[in-house]
């Protein structure tokens, strides 16, 4: 969610919405920010990583990281798609 926030103009859209697929929850938080370059998805979920067109510097890069990390401890996995300009799309499941 801080990175949507951050990415995200000011008339822009932030959603969250949790789906059930059996024993599965799906979250997906989606955004209309700034997006993030095709070729460099591969390394969004790296520590320490910030996108060149990242609008704040001075973060830690670490938050992704951890998400995925925490995530990979309960079995679970996290996704990205994102269109450069149009937004990003998180998405992760969580078993129950």
């Amino acid at each position: 969610m801080e990175n949507a926030i951050r990415h995200t103009p000011e008339k822009g859209t932030i959603s969250i919405s949790v789906s059930q697929q059996s024993e599965q929850l799906y979250v997906t938080v989606s955004d209309t920010g700034i997006g993030i370059h095709e070729d460099e998805l591969h390394a969004t979920f790296e520590p320490h990583y910030q996108a060149r067109n990242s609008i704040k510097r001075g973060t830690s890069g670490l938050g992704l990281a951890i998400c995925k990390h925490l995530l990979t401890l309960m079995n679970s996995n996290i996704e990205v798609n994102s269109t450069l300009g149009k937004g990003s799309q998180f998405r992760f499941n969580l078993s129950k």
